[in-house]
């Protein structure tokens, strides 16, 4: 069953998000075998205040948290950290009707 994480935050600096923290993250990505559902910049917030969502798909909420936790993505997230602020990140199974 996939799993999910879905990322909203605002974006201080929109040009170092995608000139800098997204080309080191797509390689990282494919490396766990993660897709990317939705990614978007300007997003309308119905409640609370993100300005983007991110949503991406992956095989099992293990194979998220090997992206989350590999070494090489503390650089990036740290520099995501830098220039973002009221970030909010789950991860969430595939839902599945009981019964």
């Amino acid at each position: 069953m996939s799993a999910y994480l879905a990322l909203t935050h605002k974006v201080a600096d929109v040009e170092r998000y995608v000139g800098d923290y997204i080309p080191q993250v797509l390689p990282l990505l494919q490396k766990h075998g993660i897709d990317v559902l939705v990614a978007h910049f300007g997003a309308t917030a119905i409640e609370g205040s993100a300005d983007s969502l991110i949503i991406l798909r992956a095989e099992s909420e293990e194979a998220l948290r090997n992206f989350y936790d590999d070494p090489d993505y503390a650089g990036p997230k740290t520099l995501r950290q830098s220039i973002t602020s009221d970030s909010n990140m789950v991860f969430a199974p595939e839902f599945a009707l009981p019964g």
